[in-house]
């Protein structure tokens, strides 16, 4: 039980680490988190077959090292981010939707159906976060932090040994990648690529999503299915 315990300890931090990554500009705390993280996160997937997961441990290294290294000064590059991020998801008709309504639905607006069903599925499971209690349910932010409370009552119940309840949140999960992030994310993703450079922090954020939620799909389905933990 500690194994599982540990992964979805680890499964907690890495979704709320990607939702803040979409929540809003970047700020110094986020920065020294992604810092802290790197590693860790390079080490768990260094042989992942996932071509994502490789493109974005490249790009987000790069970033990393720069900073560690003092090849660049942090306030610097918190303000180039901070205009990526502006450039990328506020301005105007270029900008890339955060929302998966506008994805999803046939009129390609916010708040439609799909929001009604993901606040729905946020209230059955108690899941109010005070820290974004004025962002859109359907917000990828949102849908993501979403993942991580997920994650954080499967590492409880598997520290009490709740196996039973374990599979209940996982088959949860398992619905929610099916049924909304993995449904959108890549055209979401595809609009990020056609509009910045390759080897942007935001691409490297971007790739690692994208990378991360196929890895983490499958686990949830093979531990379904095998039971292997």
């Amino acid at each position: 039980m500690s194994e599982l315990l540990e992964i979805n300890r680890g499964r907690k931090i890495i979704y709320e680490f990607l939702s803040k990554s979409y929540y809003d500009v970047p700020d110094s705390n986020y920065l020294n988190n992604f810092i802290s993280l790197f590693d860790v996160i390079e080490s768990i997937f260094s042989n992942v077959d996932n071509n994502d997961l490789v493109k974005s441990m490249l790009i987000l290294k790069n970033f990393k090292n720069d900073i560690v290294n003092n090849k660049i000064c942090k306030k610097l590059l918190l303000k180039e981010l901070s205009k990526e991020y502006t450039r990328l998801f506020y301005l105007g008709n270029i900008s890339v939707p955060l929302f998966e309504s506008v994805y999803m639905s046939p009129d390609k607006l916010m708040k439609s159906e799909v929001w009604e069903t993901v606040k729905r599925l946020y209230s059955d499971n108690m899941f109010f976060p005070k820290d974004y209690n004025n962002t859109i349910e359907d917000h990828i932010s949102m849908e993501l932090l979403f993942m991580s409370f997920l994650s954080n009552i499967v590492m409880k119940n598997s520290e009490n040994s709740l196996l039973v309840d374990v599979r209940k949140t996982y088959f949860k999960q398992k619905e929610f990648l099916e049924n909304h992030l993995l449904k959108w994310v890549q055209n979401f993703s595809k609009k990020i690529f056609s509009i910045t450079s390759d080897n942007s922090f935001y691409a490297g954020i971007t790739y690692f999503l994208i990378g991360y939620l196929n890895e983490d799909y499958t686990f949830i389905n093979d531990y379904l299915n095998n039971e292997f933990i």
